[in-house]
């Protein structure tokens, strides 16, 4: 896997066993994807077989990675996270709970926080669906 950090068309991005490899071109990328092939099979692993794609984030349709989706130049949370967040929201803000707001927005805070120091590089339109549920 050194080999793509190497080359100056391509990047390698890895947290943990996930990563992107980033290429100048279509030829360039289905090259990196047969050296992944033969180092993953070497290794005895195999590939995701719905994750592993070629992908022209230029274009609709985008990718996911860590927890953000990547399209047309932009980034933003993905539907998954956001929908984590709503879930964890609902939690702290039952509709029926009666609790005091001074019990609440601490810990709706806290998360609120947590969830933007992660996703604070997404481009703008991303929060404003959690702004209104947060309202």
């Amino acid at each position: 896997m050194a080999h793509f950090a190497r080359q100056e068309a391509t990047e390698l991005v890895r947290y943990a066993d996930d990563l992107v490899i980033l290429c100048r071109s279509e030829a360039e990328a289905q090259a990196a994807l047969s050296q992944v092939r033969a180092w993953v099979d070497e290794a005895g692993l195999t590939l995701h077989p719905e994750k592993t794609r070629i992908v022209d984030a230029t274009q609709r349709g985008g990718f996911d990675f860590l927890g953000y989706h990547f399209e047309r130049g932009l980034k933003w949370p993905r539907a998954k996270s956001l929908q984590k967040l709503r879930a964890k929201l609902r939690e702290k803000i039952p509709r029926q709970a009666g609790g005091s707001l001074k019990t609440v927005i601490p810990g709706v805070n806290r998360t609120l926080r947590g969830w933007y120091g992660y996703f604070q590089h997404s481009h703008a339109n991303g929060f404003a669906a959690v702004d209104g549920q947060v309202r």
